[in-house]
């Protein structure tokens, strides 16, 4: 989530190493963190007849999650970029600021369903159910 709101305030004349990289590693790290932990929640507890489908329920549940999330992104910054160039004009100048302005949206989008995410993991795992699944599997 912070490392899409670091990238939500690239421009147009961003370099790579001073305005990319340290959003593309946080968001890097917080993906590995994330699918570890969701790998870790949804099969913990989960009886070793049943590990098989729980893994497969969760893979296709990341699956077709992402590319929802993708298209929805896409859509959004294809829209703003759409608008800011109906409204101010066709010059490469003004193409180049709509589309960062369109990723900036986007990604803006993103770290939201990345804070919406957050919310809804820690008002449905309860830490009593994960220490029972931990028990149950050892």
């Amino acid at each position: 989530m912070v490392g899409l709101l670091i990238l939500t305030q690239i421009s147009v004349r961003a370099n790579f190493v001073g305005d990319l990289l340290p959003g593309t590693v946080l968001v890097g790290l917080g993906i590995v963190t994330g699918v570890v932990t969701v790998t870790i929640a949804a099969t913990a507890g989960i009886s070793d007849s049943d590990q098989g489908l729980a893994s497969g329920l969760l893979n296709t549940s990341q699956q077709v999650g992402s590319a929802v999330g993708l298209a929805i992104l896409v859509a959004v910054s294809t829209a703003r970029t759409n608008a800011i160039i109906a409204s101010t004009g066709n010059s490469p100048i003004v193409k180049q600021a709509a589309t960062t302005q369109g990723f900036q949206a986007a990604l803006g989008i993103g770290a939201g369903f990345a804070a919406i995410s957050v919310l809804i993991a820690a008002l449905m795992i309860r830490e009593q159910e994960c220490h029972r699944g931990a028990r149950t599997s050892a």
